[in-house]
């Protein structure tokens, strides 16, 4: 199965990647990640939060339902599937 991995670059040029997309059980986050992040669903709705590592991150999906939501972290915003 392929899997796209997901590459943001902030205002000082260092990527974040998240990776697998779409996800099953956790998503990965590696790159500038230390802080608070959210997930939200395509409403607003807040359905996860929690706080990073300075260079990587597991985040659990469990208990998400199946579809599209956005992982927010500081100033950046990354479409993520959850299948």
């Amino acid at each position: 199965t392929d899997h796209a991995i997901l590459v943001a670059e902030s205002p000082d040029k260092q990527a974040i990647k998240v990776y697998p997309n779409p996800a099953q059980d956790k998503l990965s986050v590696s790159g500038l990640v230390k802080g608070e992040y959210s997930i939200t669903t395509t409403t607003g709705n807040v359905v996860r939060t929690g706080v990073g590592g300075e260079v990587s991150t597991e985040i659990p999906l469990t208990g998400l339902d199946a579809g599209i939501y956005f992982l927010r972290l500081s100033d950046q915003v990354i479409r993520f599937v959850k299948l």
